[in-house]
């Protein structure tokens, strides 16, 4: 994909190390999580180091990727978790993203597994 339109954010610790990550995709044409939409922002990705989940990172993480959609002229953004990961399901309602996909088949290689979608209008 051409990735020049997607914001890449890292979060350091006071060591300058890096602890937490974040990619946002957004006008790329032909990448089916965007729907068609120009102002549609997917995150890609969003990773915190273990020994720094639950003391904000991944909260700042997600904010910059509100700030840098909206700078875009996103209206919403849109991620992807599964059923399995009752962690992620609860940060993304902690951020007020509301379930708005249920897709159970959508892993051929997971079929256990189901696909949640999560909005953010901003």
């Amino acid at each position: 994909w051409d990735t020049r339109h997607w914001g890449f954010f890292v979060a350091k610790n006071s060591k300058s190390e890096v602890i937490g990550g974040i990619t946002i995709a957004l006008k790329t044409p032909g990448l089916h999580m965007l729907e068609g939409r120009n102002d549609l922002a997917v995150i890609w990705d969003i990773r915190v180091q273990p020994e720094y989940r639950n003391h904000g990172v991944g909260t700042a993480l997600f904010q910059q990727a509100i700030d840098f959609s909206r700078k875009e002229t996103c209206t919403t953004i849109k991620v992807e978790t599964q059923n399995i990961n009752v962690s992620a399901c609860r940060f993304y309602a902690k951020q007020n993203c509301y379930l708005g996909g249920i897709h159970p088949n959508a892993y051929e290689e997971f079929p256990s597994e189901i696909q949640f979608l999560f909005y953010k209008h901003m």
